[in-house]
């Protein structure tokens, strides 16, 4: 069979983009292992994004005189549950 290239992209909330392919032959166990390949390739990269904004948060939280930053938490938590759909139940803000 004929060989086949996976595609896989990442968007990031500053509108970036990082593209990811893995070449595979042309069945289906080395598709599935392409796709195991692209999930830990994605996985990696979003991993090393949260440790940075988890540190960023820690650091702005150490400069804040209560050690706590109450808008980055509701901007980040809104976000995420407004992402796709709204959520069935009322948030409380």
């Amino acid at each position: 069979m004929a060989a086949c290239e996976l595609k896989g992209e990442l968007k990031y909330r500053d509108g970036r983009t990082s593209q990811f392919t893995v070449q595979a032959d042309g069945n289906l166990k080395s598709v599935i292992t392409g796709i195991k390949k692209l999930n830990a390739d994605i996985s990696e990269v979003l991993t090393a994004l949260v440790e940075q904004e988890r540190d960023e948060v820690l650091q702005t939280q150490e400069k804040s005189p209560s050690g706590y930053f109450p808008e980055l938490l509701t901007s980040t938590v809104v976000s995420l549950l407004y992402s796709d759909t709204p959520p069935s139940y009322p948030l409380n803000t």
